[in-house]
């Protein structure tokens, strides 16, 4: 009935804006609780080895349902390119990006842009190369349980630091509600093109 009395092109804006509000819920709430279900499956020895293959194509794919996830995001590429393949678990490494961007987004309210800088570095963090990813304004007073506002995102997240640093994603959250994460090449062996390591290679990361 309030459509109904509206302009048919508000009208449409308003349902549009709507529906995009609700695909970023959904996207978020499912990778919040596919984390939960994996850290939990993880602790009971039913993980995998956590180690295939991010090409850079996929983690564009990535970025793309960040963005849909976080709704009003501007990415900015800093630093250089990567070729060939990184060393972490694709879907992983996407639940926690769509996770924390829904969270972000959650925190920072609707109309917030949130800003994504990433890029690859070179021996900023642990003297290592690799892929580091910043959502939103990193830096300052690094997030404790007590300062989670949204749980449903935060402490599934929270939850997971030392799991995902033995998958070589390692994640700072901070208390303004911002995240960094860095994955680091792999210097112990190759990552084959096909997106799989080969066992030798497996045993080698480990």
């Amino acid at each position: 009935m309030f459509l109904g009395d509206l302009p048919s092109t508000e009208a449409s804006d308003l349902v549009a804006c709507a529906v995009e509000d609700a695909f970023a819920d959904i996207l978020g709430i499912a990778a919040a609780m596919e984390l939960h279900s994996f850290a939990t499956n993880f602790r009971s020895g039913l993980g995998g080895s956590g180690r295939s293959a991010l090409m850079s194509g996929d983690f564009e794919n990535i970025l793309d349902e960040l963005k849909k996830a976080s709704k009003s995001i501007i990415f900015r590429h800093e630093g250089g390119l990567w070729e060939g393949a990184l060393p972490v678990d694709q879907d992983i490494f996407r639940i926690v990006l769509i996770c924390a961007g829904a969270g972000i987004r959650k925190a920072s309210g609707a109309d917030h842009s949130i800003e994504c800088r990433y890029g690859w570095i070179h021996g900023r963090l642990a003297s290592a190369n690799g892929l580091e990813i910043n959502l939103g304004d990193t830096g300052g007073a690094v997030m404790s349980p007590q300062s989670v506002s949204d749980k449903l995102f935060f402490w599934p997240l929270l939850d997971c630091l030392e799991i995902l640093k033995t998958l070589n994603i390692q994640i700072t959250l901070y208390a303004n509600f911002s995240l960094r994460c860095f994955v680091a090449e792999d210097t112990k062996g190759p990552v084959h093109s096909n997106g799989h390591l080969s066992s030798l290679d497996q045993g080698r990361l480990e």
